[in-house]
């Protein structure tokens, strides 16, 4: 019997800074999928078009802040929450495009999300769209906005102002303190990085090399009155006690020889 192919864990591709450039593997393991987790949320309609609730678009919102804030996820337009595969119009997915999906999510949170990947797909004859959040390194993504989604039924708070949530199982809510914990961390390691990847290349437009006087500055030394221990007092006697190379820019590498 041929052996059948083995897709990478959902938890692999989530991490991933672009998965969709594996777009047949992320296809493979979504259809494999048979409940929400810690990396996949199901949204039966997407976020724009006429008549869509406030708590349908900004609970979208809501998943990929926690997606971004843990290990990254996916979100699937057109499955039902009990995974059925209803799929998407052509028209609706025509109402949406990348731009307008980064729009939405980076109003509501500082600092913004980078990286977000979106996607379309058919399957079975059938529309889908796919927002990808990866994990990200400039955690925590903090709520700017109140959102209430008022309905005859009560009110539904879609955002908290100043929450900062996370992916906890199938579920998004409030960071805890060893999420906080956990992230703070993240953030002192990628800052650590970035300053060292920075200072590594120091731009300098002059190379100074040693202490040698130039014959010039010997000869005023030695015609210095006594008392001065043969030290030149004026600053034009300074010719060069750290004689220059000039160059059009020399680049040191800290750390490397």
């Amino acid at each position: 019997m041929p052996r059948r192919h083995k897709f990478t864990a959902i938890a692999s591709l989530a991490k991933l800074a672009d998965p969709f450039a594996q777009i047949d593997e992320v296809i493979g393991r979504l259809k494999l999928e048979s409940a929400e987790s810690r990396f996949l949320e199901w949204k039966s309609a997407l976020p724009f078009g006429p008549g869509v609730a406030l708590s349908t678009k900004y609970r979208m919102v809501k998943a990929a802040l926690a997606f971004a804030n843990t290990d990254g996820g996916f979100i699937v337009f057109g499955i039902e929450p009990s995974g059925k595969w209803i799929g998407l119009t052509k028209a609706e997915l025509e109402q949406t495009d990348p731009a307008m999906m980064v729009e939405l999510i980076n109003g509501c949170v500082l600092p913004e999300v980078v990286g977000l990947n979106y996607t379309t797909l058919q399957y079975k004859k059938r529309w889908f769209a796919i927002l990808h959040a990866p994990p990200s390194q400039s955690v925590p993504h903090v709520s700017t906005k109140d959102v209430i989604d008022v309905q005859p039924t009560g009110r539904k708070i879609c955002l908290n102002k100043g929450a900062v949530y996370c992916r906890y199982g199938a579920k998004c809510d409030l960071a805890t303190a060893a999420q906080f914990a956990r992230m703070i961390e993240k953030r002192t390691a990628y800052v650590k990085s970035e300053m060292l990847r920075r200072i590594k290349s120091v731009e300098i437009p002059q190379l100074l090399l040693g202490f040698r006087r130039t014959s010039a500055s010997r000869k005023r030394a030695d015609r210095s009155p006594s008392g001065t221990n043969g030290n030149v007092a004026d600053g034009a006697g300074v010719t060069a006690l750290f004689p220059v190379i000039p160059c059009a820019k020399w680049k040191l590498l800290i750390g490397h020889r």
